[in-house]
């Protein structure tokens, strides 16, 4: 493990042109050039590849139907819900010596919950994410779970919450895209000027989908899994948000114009400036190719960690080119909504 990490700094330290790939993300690619974070920590299952680098989004920093989306069927709470968090206190605590594998994750295999606590494997991105949330802590932010040391395995320890955490992308309520767009923000607003961002604007989650939030009561109410938080800029996250949140080629998702009011909608939520609304399509956009390139990349290799056949990698692709393309054909009408 220290030579793997050991390794990865060396290729930072090379400078530009080297990437930063999450090998172990069975989700949306998360790519970074690592020569713009100095000092950060590099994941252990992150491989270095010869590519340009990404360019950015922008030139300078900035600023469900309601019913069985609405909460998980029957009101069994822990259906796909196994998440980190902090507990509300109105359930019973669990047993303290059973390990529960937590299902649905798709960064880190091993995950368990022991108690009111969540133990995750350690990686080398464990000082930054202690870090990042008790940042997080310090600031008041409510939507995160809280670092609590290893424990005798050396796994790193994190509170649990209860609640739902969607299993797939689905249509949310114009309310709950509006609660999205808001905690977002409140995330950000809890890394600006901090050590962590470096000379970014803020710590990027990197992964913002429903699929990684934690609803109470059917709203949004905390973000999970932190693994992939880097310095960035806030589009970087509100690109993916709204493209997972809002806007999706599947017909049952409804009419692109329902999807572009929901796009306005969390723009408005966050609090977007009219010179931010300019850009959100073309980070959406950004947000799907990196996707798509991450998917590619693991055609051509075996990865143990990863729970993905090649059917599956190839459905992965299939499905972010039909995003893609569904975004630029309705581009238009996005971004009328954005700036109307």
């Amino acid at each position: 493990m220290k030579r793997a990490c050991d390794d990865r700094r060396r290729a930072r330290d090379r400078g530009k042109g080297v990437l930063a790939v999450d090998a172990g993300c069975q989700g949306p690619i998360i790519v970074w050039h690592t020569a713009a974070t100095p000092g950060r920590p590099i994941d252990a299952c992150l491989r270095y590849i010869a590519a340009p680098p990404i360019r950015r989004l922008r030139d300078e920093p900035g600023g469900f139907t309601r019913g069985a989306a609405t909460r998980p069927p029957h009101g069994n709470t822990s259906l796909n819900l196994l998440a980190y968090g902090h507990s509300d206190g109105d359930t019973a605590t669990a047993d303290l010596t059973t390990e529960e594998l937590l299902s649905g994750g798709r960064l880190t295999a091993g995950v368990v919950r022991v108690g009111d606590t969540v133990r995750r494997p350690s990686k080398c991105s464990s000082r930054f994410t202690e870090k990042l949330l008790g940042r997080l802590a310090a600031t008041g932010f409510e939507g995160a779970p809280r670092y609590l040391g290893k424990d005798a395995q050396s796994r790193d320890m994190l509170s649990f919450i209860e609640g739902w955490v969607p299993a797939k992308f689905q249509h949310f309520s114009n309310a709950q895209i509006y609660d999205g767009g808001a905690l977002l923000r409140a995330y950000h607003d809890s890394t600006r000027g901090s050590a962590l961002a470096g000379g970014s604007p803020v710590v990027c989650h990197n992964d913002p989908g429903p699929n990684n939030v934690v609803f109470r009561n059917g709203m949004p109410a905390a973000f999970i899994d932190f693994d992939l938080a880097a310095p960035g800029d806030p589009l970087e996250d509100i690109g993916y948000a709204v493209w997972t949140w809002c806007v999706s080629s599947k017909p049952e998702r409804g009419p692109v114009q329902g999807q572009a009011v929901q796009v306005r909608l969390f723009a408005d939520a966050y609090g977007l400036c009219a010179a931010d609304r300019l850009l959100v399509v073309e980070a959406m956009l950004e947000r799907q190719r990196r996707n798509i390139h991450f998917w590619e990349l693991h055609l051509s290799s075996a990865d143990p960690a990863l729970p993905a056949t090649g059917q599956q990698i190839h459905d992965r692709i299939n499905w972010s080119c039909r995003e893609m393309e569904f975004t630029r054909r309705n581009a238009g009408a996005f971004a009328a909504a954005l700036t109307r």
